[in-house]
């Protein structure tokens, strides 16, 4: 889904549209799409500079960083990129400095709007993913779901600790 740059004039391009996306792409790994994406997209253009302005609204499934339990995570976001092409960085030299990363970048005459929304949603999925803030999460001995139920780990972790609880004394 490309854009071509000579179509964005002074007042911008509107986009407003409904795509679904290769899950493939996704950062999770065990990541999957329960939703095509919503998305509505300001394009401006400043010489070759362009600035991508909208909101974004998805739902992925992903993994629970603490209980391993696939859950529902709502994107509903809005976001702001700054695009330059691709020779900007040969013309800046082989390395990318730290404004540099502060954008995007685009390959010959056209915006992928694709490639824009993808990066989005996995800009939103948090580094370690959590089901709910009170996850209490695996038994790191046996991997019982402290969610769902107690582990006799648990029960000889806490006879273990009242036992050098008495030899501390």
């Amino acid at each position: 889904m490309h854009i071509e740059i000579d179509k964005i004039d002074s007042k911008g391009l509107a986009l407003d549209d409904r795509v679904a996306l290769d899950e493939n792409l996704l950062i999770e790994e065990e990541g999957a799409f329960l939703e095509d994406i919503d998305y509505s997209m300001h394009l401006s253009r400043e010489s070759e500079k362009i600035r991508a302005r909208g909101n974004i609204h998805t739902v992925v499934s992903i993994l629970c960083a603490r209980c391993l339990e696939p859950f529902d995570l709502k994107i509903d976001a809005p976001f702001a990129v700054t695009l330059l092409p691709v020779r900007a960085i040969e013309l800046a030299g082989e390395s990318l400095g730290q404004d540099d990363m502060e954008y995007s970048f685009y390959e010959g005459n056209s915006v992928d709007v694709a490639k824009i929304l993808m990066e989005q949603v996995n800009l939103f999925i948090p580094i370690k993913p959590v089901c709910t803030p009170s996850c209490r999460g695996l038994c790191p001995q046996c991997g019982v779901n402290f969610n769902r139920e107690h582990c006799q780990c648990e029960r000889l972790n806490n006879e273990t600790s009242f036992l050098f609880e008495n030899i501390k004394r």
